[in-house]
């Protein structure tokens, strides 16, 4: 994983794609996306324009996308994917994360939070395994080369690696001077986790 890379969060219809071909041709490697930003068709449509041009190779970027909370279930966890790929236009996710703990109803889209509280599910353990179960399953079938999860802290990262088969690879979060955030980073150093700041790498 790239240690610096362009996050597409709060990036304006018609400025998003254009950014991240931009970053591309510039020497970027790793961009940072999600469902939740509701931009990744534009995205996948510039991306496209840089691997047709044969400056920069696919396999040289690693690009990241988040499963949102209202797609957490069972049921929806490999269609979210899918999704997600159809719209960078790409046929693998280098590393594909939880984008939160929290359940929410599917009705909800893709609002940022559940503070309605008859969209919010929640959180459980159990709830987390079967969604967990769902990302395995999506490195077997080779849609995605890594799996992690984000926002998640310490007690929960602890109760994911009692049923994990496989262990996630990171766990992002906020992370500067403001809020080091220490305890939780060496937890995961620990456990053989990286953690890395999901605002200010992302500039």
């Amino acid at each position: 994983m790239p240690i610096f890379g362009l996050g597409t969060w709060l990036s304006k219809p018609k400025e998003a794609g254009a950014a991240v071909k931009h970053a591309l041709e510039n020497g970027y490697k790793h961009i940072d996306c999600a469902q939740l930003y509701n931009n990744e068709a534009e995205i996948g449509e510039y991306m496209s324009q840089v691997w047709k041009a044969g400056k920069v190779k696919r396999e040289d970027i690693y690009i990241v996308s988040k499963l949102w909370c209202n797609d957490s279930a069972k049921e929806d966890v490999i269609d979210a994917c899918k999704l997600s790929l159809k719209n960078l236009q790409l046929d693998y996710l280098d590393l594909y994360l939880v984008h939160f703990p929290t359940r929410l109803k599917k009705s909800v889209g893709t609002a940022v939070s559940g503070e309605d509280e008859n969209s919010l599910i929640g959180y459980s353990p159990e709830m987390m395994k079967e969604t967990w179960q769902e990302m395995e399953k999506l490195v077997e079938m080779g849609l995605v080369k890594s799996i992690g999860i984000s926002n998640f802290t310490t007690k929960k990262v602890v109760e994911l690696l009692e049923f994990a088969k496989i262990k996630p690879v990171c766990n992002q979060v906020e992370l500067h001077p403001y809020l080091p955030q220490n305890k939780l980073v060496e937890f995961c150093k620990q456990k053989g986790m990286n953690t890395f700041d999901e605002f200010l790498h992302f500039l």
